[in-house]
């Protein structure tokens, strides 16, 4: 079932199966999947791996498997080209992955930081990144899309990408030492940081992404950002800021529409 879209025009939420989802719908004119899914398709206290089989599932993908590494707010860019690597990836510590064998799936777990995915229309290789705070400081994103570039020889032009669910600036308040590392790290801080005060600030994580992309080369229309904010939609979205460690994980997947 279709429900009306509660982001922008570029991402709808649809429901199936006993869960449900945001996808993105550029990705589905260039024939992938970019799903994020919400916290109707988790059950309390199941694995990832588990939330990923049933979304996967209701995306209509049979049983293919998700790929998913072992988070750890690094830099590090994974690049999976044999079963073995698929293989092991769930034990490798890395937040960023990407692949051009044709019927993978990747995907990332988060609860507050920013699920992104990109696929590129013309080799059909796929990425997907985790980015928090560190992982942004650390210009993940701009290594994923380098990854891309130098071992699977996508071109800007080719690419697009989508910015899911994440805890928005409005809500993302951080301290002293975090709001330096934005601001002397970033000549464009101005753009990501606001609301400095008593050695505090907000920043915004899902725009801190953007720009890296478009530092990468794509340009604004290639770059597709989720309005959601996790952390003020409880009834939607996990969020570790607002339920601590008994927060459950969204579930992120991009692949091919048919695999």
């Amino acid at each position: 079932m279709t429900m009306n879209d509660e982001t922008n025009a570029t991402f709808e939420l649809r429901e199936g199966d006993g869960t449900s989802w945001l996808t993105c719908l550029p990705f589905e004119d260039q024939g992938f999947v970019a799903a994020f899914g919400t916290r109707l398709g988790a059950v309390q206290g199941e694995s990832a791996d588990e939330t990923a089989r049933r979304l996967v599932a209701a995306l209509g993908l049979g049983s293919v498997p998700v790929c998913m590494a072992k988070q750890v707010h690094s830099a590090m860019v994974k690049v999976l080209v044999s079963d073995r690597d698929r293989a092991e990836i769930a034990r490798a510590e890395c937040d960023a992955m990407t692949t051009s064998t044709r019927g993978t799936l990747l995907g990332i777990k988060t609860a507050d930081c920013v699920p992104v995915l990109i696929a590129d229309t013309r080799t059909r290789a796929i990425a997907a990144a985790h980015a928090g705070w560190r992982g942004a400081v650390a210009r993940i994103v701009e290594r994923t899309f380098a990854t891309l570039v130098a071992k699977h020889g996508a071109r800007r032009g080719d690419c697009i990408a989508a910015i899911g669910p994440a805890i928005g600036a409005a809500a993302y308040e951080v301290g002293a030492e975090v709001l330096e590392r934005f601001t002397t790290e970033f000549p464009y801080a101005s753009r990501i940081v606001s609301n400095v005060h008593d050695g505090k600030g907000h920043v915004d994580l899902k725009t801190a992404c953007a720009v890296q992309l478009e530092l990468c080369g794509l340009e604004p229309e290639q770059i597709f950002v989720s309005d959601a904010c996790t952390m003020s939609e409880p009834e939607r979205w996990f969020s570790y800021r607002r339920e601590g460690t008994a927060a459950g994980r969204i579930v992120s997947i991009v692949g091919e529409a048919a695999v």
